[in-house]
């Protein structure tokens, strides 16, 4: 019976290592996913440019090189972000159009209610995003 304790303490304590290992890796993991999630458009793409500079170890020279094309790609993000809003906007309020007949009236004060977090959140603009003159 000793011996039996001998070899399962052990082996516990291995596999205690190991759970906890994984776990803390997961936890990082999750925990920079939605660091990433909640960053806006422009400290994303400047956490990506980062995280590639590092990764690819570039040189000071390089990376003052390849500035202009992070920059470009932050603009056409931002761009991408303005017409995908826009799109959501849209899909949301016919949605929302659809739904609002076959509601009473307190469950359309709760839905207004309920659609002010994301619209805060997002930032919705009351209005399309006007084309502006710079490219």
């Amino acid at each position: 019976m000793k011996n039996w304790k001998r070899i399962i303490a052990p082996l516990l304590v291995f596999l205690l290592g190991v759970l906890f290992g994984v776990g803390g890796s997961v936890l990082v993991a999750v925990r920079v996913v939605r660091h990433i999630s909640v960053l806006g458009p422009h400290e994303a793409v400047h956490a990506a440019s980062r995280l590639i500079q590092r990764r690819l170890d570039l040189t000071p020279a390089q990376r003052a090189e390849l500035a202009p094309v992070f920059a470009a790609v932050e603009q056409d993000f931002e761009q991408l972000r303005r017409e995908d809003i826009a799109k959501a906007r849209r899909a949301l309020e016919a949605a929302v159009a659809r739904i609002r007949p076959s509601l009473d009236e307190a469950q359309r004060k709760k839905l207004d209610a309920w659609l002010e977090g994301p619209r805060a959140r997002w930032k919705l603009p009351d209005a399309e995003p006007k084309a502006s003159g710079k490219n």
